[in-house]
Formats: structure tokens, sequence, C-alpha cells
């Protein structure tokens, strides 16, 4: 009696087919889940495997980590305001003072928190639809790359501070303290600690020493 594999069959033909039969399954459940993975989903119909193709549904998701994550910062935290005075550039100017303070602060043992730089889906899709996100995102962009390359207007700052009325200060965050400060702009967009439509105030701060 023909022994295959680790079976014993009576008909050696049969036995073959049987195991050729066994191993093919076993190679297509191998297969099966980067196909399904890829491609879209297995099913059994009239006793065939067949392949249900889908469409890949990440390839239409926005990058939610775009650019640098020094712009992805910049971005977050500016996107919403609008220039609240006569000259449009103090918000590019802002940004490009908050890039420095990032910079500052990176060579620190204990850097400050900041916001994520990673950014929602519906803000990474917003600028690849909404002209405003975009211009910020293009903006926040340039903003760093004028930073590594422009002397640093904070005077060494390693804290900003979006100052609204009725803003939580920490006791660093004192008017009298800061090193720069722009503004004010109009928060367009809610959502965050900055109410709507809040009047900004970008301020600028040095690490203090500890008493």
């Amino acid at each position: 009696m023909p022994f295959i594999n680790g079976r014993f069959y009576v008909n050696p033909a049969h036995g073959q087919a049987v195991e050729s039969a066994r191993a093919a399954d076993a190679n297509l459940a191998q297969q099966r889940p980067q196909q399904q993975r890829q491609d879209g989903h297995w099913v059994t119909m009239q006793g065939r495997h067949v392949l249900i193709h889908e469409p890949d549904r990440n390839r239409h998701r926005p990058n939610r980590r775009p650019g640098s994550k020094l712009a992805r910062i910049v971005f977050n935290e500016t996107s919403g305001l609008r220039p609240g005075n006569r000259n449009p550039e103090d918000l590019h100017d802002a940004r490009v003072a908050i890039a420095h303070a990032q910079l500052n602060a990176a060579g620190m043992r204990h850097p400050p928190s900041t916001v994520s730089d990673i950014l929602t889906s519906s803000t990474a899709q917003a600028i690849l639809t909404d002209a405003d996100a975009k211009a910020a995102w293009d903006d926040a962009q340039a903003a760093v790359g004028e930073a590594m390359q422009s002397p640093d207007e904070t005077d060494g700052a390693t804290h900003f501070f979006l100052d609204y009325e009725g803003a939580y200060h920490q006791r660093w965050a004192t008017e009298d303290q800061a090193t720069a400060s722009y503004g004010p702009f109009i928060n367009m967009a809610g959502g965050g600690d900055v109410p709507r439509n809040a009047r900004v105030t970008i301020r600028f701060y040095k690490e203090r020493p500890r008493r």
C-alpha cells in the first residue's frame, strides 16, 4: 500500500491527487491574507475559491503627516488665524517666530509640550481641497524654510502662547515677560482651546529658571 505524505492509499494515483490538492489548498491559505489586504476578499463559489476585488480605500485617504514635523506644528497652531490688522505679513512673521521657538526648544533637556504634529483627517483633506487651508499650509512650510536661514526675532524664546481674552495664563506667560509678540489675529476656526472669532496675540517667552 503506497505511503504518500504520511498517509496510506490503496490507489497510488488517487493518493497523489488528494495530496496535491491538499498542498494546493495549504498554499492558497498562505497567500490569501496577503492578497486580501491588497486586492479584496476571498469567497467560495461552487467549490472554487474566488477573489472579489475591492478598491483600495487607503489610496484616497489624505496624508496626515505631510511635509516636516515642524511645518505641521506651525500649521496646527495657526491655520485658523487670519490677519486682524493692516499688515498681512504679520501672520507669516508669527509663523516664522513659532518655527524659531520650536528650533530653540529642541535643544532643551525637557522641551515644552506642544500641539501634536499629526493632522486630523479633515484637516489633511482640507489642505487638498480648501483654498484657505492650502494657503496656510504653504505659508507654514515657507515659514519653516525662512526660520532655518534667518535671524531669530524672538531673542531665543523657547515657549509661545496664544493669548486671548479669557485665556488661562501660565505663570511664565505674562505680557511683560514676552520677548516678542505678533497680532492681533482673528481665529476663524474655533473648535479648540481658542474660541471662534477671538482676537489672538501670539507671545513668545524664554525659559525661566525655576526657583
